[in-house]
């Protein structure tokens, strides 16, 4: 009885600390969240440089007004 009870002990610790070990590998590392950073900012700076583009084009293509010249 003694001999089962502890088997099955070491059986339940191990199985728990074979757990917490790859519980603790699954998050992600630095690099991965350097590199998952450096790719967010390039997708946004390039979706900046579209919509500044786009601004600029639509500042540049506008009609001038007409403004009276009261210089008189």
């Amino acid at each position: 009885m003694g001999s089962t009870a502890l088997g099955l002990w070491i059986k339940a610790t191990t199985r728990l600390r074979d757990a917490h070990r790859v519980g603790s590998e699954r998050g992600l590392t630095t690099t991965e969240v350097a590199v998952l950073t450096f790719v967010l900012v390039a997708i946004a700076v390039a979706i900046g440089a579209l919509l500044y583009n786009y601004a600029n084009d639509t500042v540049s293509n506008a009609p001038s007004p007409d403004i009276p010249d009261f210089s008189d």
